[in-house]
């Protein structure tokens, strides 16, 4: 039987990404780790750009966001898979999609 979720006509992305980054990056940059990695998973409908430009611009407003080493961004389709991509901090690249997940359903 297929998902019956759905999306929010338009979430606020600042708001998302901004709340996500105000709960992790603390506990984050505080563990004690040879590399740390920030998962966000985002149920939006913005495009991918306007995400990464989010990300971009909010991260100047976190100091603690220096002890990121990857932010991996995953985009949650339901029925049509979860896309992940990663931002290499020191790099400052984004990857190309890194994988699609895809579950049959019975």
């Amino acid at each position: 039987m297929p998902c019956s979720g759905y999306l929010p006509s338009r979430p606020d992305i600042v708001s998302l990404v901004r709340k996500a980054f105000e709960e992790k990056l603390p506990k984050l940059s505080g563990a004690s780790a040879d590399r740390r990695i920030l998962m966000l998973e985002v149920v939006t409908l913005d495009s991918d750009s306007k995400v990464y430009e989010t990300a971009w611009n909010l991260a100047r407003e976190f100091p603690q966001f220096l002890t990121v080493d990857e932010f991996v961004f995953v985009r949650n389709f339901f029925e049509l898979g979860v896309i992940f991509r990663t931002w290499n901090t020191g790099s400052n690249e984004w990857s190309v999609v890194i994988a699609r997940v895809k579950e049959a359903l019975h």
